[in-house]
């Protein structure tokens, strides 16, 4: 085990005060500026909408499988949050370049080195989460000439999308190469919540224009508005600050 988070979560009903953020606004406008970024630990759910004609029973099982894994790794992320507020002071937290490393390194029995290497291995995985996705995605676009058609050849060998690939993983790895870890993250969030905002509407539109097929999922309306105005919200906490003078 790399620490006991189970005796630091029983500490939780007597350190309230350490875990909750002060009533201050230049607090709170911090917090939300953070939440665009933390949005990027987000990104890739979405990714299970590509491989839907591999579900039984899509219509049903997908959106109940989409929510749980929203709902549990959200869940699984307060928890964590937690535990690393709870076992370590704030303040230090916050001046850590990799937190929790800083918490393993101090309550727990692992190496930091261990630990470093094991989110290596969870990024590395998501990053090829998404390169598949991405090139499925151009796949679909050529294939509805959308895209350059080259995006339509698969290797005789495994019958994926060749060129789509190569296209993703060439400029994953610029970008990776180019900018700072963090800015990168910024920019993929913003990039996702842009895409968000359009499909919310795009789904808002459809609903208005289209009846709903007996035995479908269909969401209530407001769905789509709440989606759209929360993604609004995050692109503009992020911009505002550029914007005005000062």
């Amino acid at each position: 085990m790399i620490f006991d988070a189970g005796n630091v979560l029983q500490s939780l009903p007597h350190r309230w005060p350490d875990a909750l953020p002060p009533m201050s606004i230049s607090v709170w406008i911090g917090i939300a500026a953070g939440s665009f970024l933390a949005f990027y630990a987000f990104v890739g759910f979405e990714d299970m909408v590509n491989i839907a004609e591999e579900v039984r029973a899509p219509m049903h099982t997908m959106p109940r499988g989409i929510i749980l894994a929203l709902v549990l790794a959200t869940l699984i992320y307060i928890v964590v949050a937690l535990v690393a507020v709870l076992a370590v002071p704030p303040l230090e937290l916050a001046n850590s370049v990799a937190p929790l490393v800083t918490v393993v390194e101090q309550k727990g029995s692992l190496s930091p080195d261990i630990v470093a290497a094991m989110g290596l291995l969870a990024t590395t995985n998501s990053a090829l989460a998404q390169i598949i996705m991405a090139s499925r995605v151009m796949y679909g676009l050529a294939y509805q000439r959308s895209a350059p058609q080259i995006m339509r050849v698969l290797n005789p060998m495994t019958r994926t999308p060749m060129w789509g690939t190569a296209v993703v993983v060439g400029v994953s790895a610029s970008l990776a190469i180019l900018l700072p870890l963090q800015r990168l993250a910024e920019l993929t969030s913003l990039v996702v919540l842009v895409v968000f905002a359009a499909m919310n509407i795009a789904l808002i539109k459809l609903k208005n224009e289209r009846k709903t097929r007996k035995g479908v999922f269909s969401t209530p309306v407001w769905v789509p508005w709440a989606g759209f105005m929360l993604s609004v919200s995050l692109i503009l906490i992020q911009i505002v600050p550029f914007v005005l003078p000062g």
